[in-house]
């Protein structure tokens, strides 16, 4: 096999030089983004269903992403990456917005 080919099977750290994970990257960077945004701006309770909204919205963006990159090795374990990580990201703002009581 070529150096820096792939015969598809994944052992080892993500290589965060290729294309296929940047989408992962970028997508997680647009959550938190619009996590922060949102727990600053929307007023009361009505931030949780804002909250939510994202976490939504970020599942349908993480399967256009990967979709557009094109890439089908991997695709679901780039997509579980993708949606776990804006989960996770939305529940730490989340908590800080619990705890700031803001």
């Amino acid at each position: 096999m070529e150096p820096g080919r792939s015969d598809g099977r994944h052992n080892g750290p993500v290589i965060l030089s290729q294309p296929k994970w940047w989408a992962v990257g970028a997508v997680w960077v647009g959550t938190l983004a619009a996590a922060i945004l949102l727990a600053a701006a929307v007023p009361g309770s009505f931030v949780w269903a804002a909250l939510t909204l994202t976490v939504a919205v970020a599942v349908v963006v993480g399967i256009v992403v990967q979709l557009v990159v094109g890439e089908q090795v991997g695709f679901v374990e780039r997509l579980v990456a993708t949606v776990c990580g804006s989960f996770l990201l939305v529940l730490l703002v989340a908590l800080v917005r619990l705890v700031a009581g803001a």
